[in-house]
């Protein structure tokens, strides 16, 4: 279990932002577990719905990235917009991007930045262009 467990919430009036905050030390299994929320809340509403991912506290990072990364991967919920991930750490952020190129990218728009209203501004930018 993580120290702290995983927070999932609609992060807008909308419906069209869920913010996704992980623990301390999280597991896969706490990733999993959330992906399944997420999912249940995206079959909810009829349009996109962005992703804030936020994993800013920490720079924990479990093992057998490539395995876990494909199997979260495989089945998009068909309501997915964006991802954006709000960490400082780099090493995770690489190996996102080093995972994205040699898969032929993601099935998804993502995004990096290094906090949650990072996260909000660059959406908002995104859909006014």
């Amino acid at each position: 279990m993580s120290t702290m467990p995983t927070s999932i919430c609609w992060d807008n009036d909308d419906h069209t932002i869920i913010r996704f905050t992980l623990g301390q030390r999280w597991r896969w299994s706490d990733v999993r577990a959330a992906k399944e929320q997420i999912d249940r809340m995206m079959s909810t509403v009829d349009h996109k719905v962005h992703l804030i991912a936020s994993n800013e506290h920490t720079n924990w990072m479990p093992g057998d990235f490539n395995r876990n990364v494909l199997g979260l991967i495989h089945d998009i919920h068909p309501n997915m917009g964006s991802l954006v991930v709000v960490c400082n750490n780099s090493l995770f952020e690489q190996l996102f991007r080093l995972f994205a190129t040699m898969n032929g990218g993601m099935p998804f728009d993502f995004i990096f930045t290094q906090t949650i209203e990072a996260a909000r501004e660059a959406l908002m930018e995104r859909a006014a262009a």
